[in-house]
């Protein structure tokens, strides 16, 4: 019946308006807009069994996104709900569910961790997705394969391997891509040390809502490497970041409001973007909110959350 129901769902999946359905739910997960994801991912993945949907569901139950309460019963079902669904299509060739059932077995989400199983399915992977990349030129595919490549996974580690599929993704657009490169220009892995050039990569990223690539932008201003030191066009960077939920951003944006940095200094404001911060298990952030709560500056004295 496994194997039924994903044949069908494939069929349905063909169809350009639950295509679109899942689409539109995946750029509101990437823009941080989980109600509206949760909303459009739960009766794909209830309905139709799509594996995507799926995982993505066991993320937002991992971290209550989206207005869910943290459930890791939830969150290992959906997990190995995908997991069974990415088996079958990657036992029948496919391979971005290679890849993805290579992060699941690495990452142990939903099946027992596996490195072995992992670099299996990675080693599958590579080859379809080089297929793929070298024939139809798929950015989305150069990415990924790049990403093995980058983090030895089913493959010899090779940074300049990595750089070249990350070039070739990111001049078709790729945000993925753009930001990477970024890190590795930043880093001086695979490249000379270039920090214009990260810029560059960064902005171009950030500037199609990639989250990484916006705070990154942040950090860059903040301490004036590469460009010339601007607070305020870090905060405006760390803010495009924090509202999709970057983490990061969000530590960094609560210790600019407390510093005054580019802001006027706002101990509320602060506390409210190291709060968010912390739900996710910052714990700079979590420290952060100890101090202020114990120093009780211009928030209510609260020993018990110190």
């Amino acid at each position: 019946m496994r194997a039924l129901r994903w044949i069908c769902v494939l069929l349905v999946l063909s169809m350009p308006a639950m295509a679109d359905d899942f689409y539109d739910g995946l750029r509101a997960y990437d823009s941080g807009d989980y109600k509206t994801a949760l909303r459009i991912f739960k009766p794909l993945a209830d309905e139709l069994g799509h594996a995507e949907a799926e995982y993505r569901l066991g993320w937002m139950y991992r971290y209550g996104w989206g207005g869910l309460s943290e459930d890791k019963q939830e969150t290992v079902k959906w997990y190995r709900m995908a997991a069974e669904q990415y088996h079958i299509a990657a036992e029948q060739g496919d391979a971005k569910a290679q890849y993805w059932l290579g992060v699941i077995f690495s990452n142990g989400q939903g099946v027992p961790e596996n490195d072995r199983e992992a670099m299996k399915w990675f080693s599958m992977a590579e080859k379809g997705l080089r297929k793929v990349a070298g024939q139809q030129g798929v950015a989305d595919a150069q990415y990924w394969l790049g990403l093995m490549y980058a983090n030895g996974e089913g493959v010899a580690q090779d940074s300049k391997k990595a750089i070249k599929l990350w070039r070739e993704a990111a001049d078709k657009g790729n945000a993925n891509a753009q930001s990477q490169l970024g890190v590795m220009y930043a880093n001086g892995e695979g490249v000379e040390q270039d920090s214009r050039q990260a810029i560059t990569w960064w902005r171009e990223a950030a500037e199609q809502g990639n989250a990484n690539a916006q705070s990154h932008l942040g950090v860059m201003y903040i301490l004036g490497d590469g460009v010339e030191k601007d607070s305020k066009e870090a905060v405006k960077w760390y803010r495009m970041a924090a509202k999709q939920g970057h983490v990061y951003a969000q530590n960094n944006l609560g210790a600019i409001y407390a510093r005054g940095e580019g802001v006027a200094k706002d101990i509320k404001e602060a506390v409210k973007w190291y709060r968010m911060a912390a739900e996710q298990g910052e714990a700079a952030a979590q420290l952060a909110l100890g101090r202020i709560y114990a120093e009780d500056r211009g928030v209510l004295k609260d020993n018990k959350r110190a």
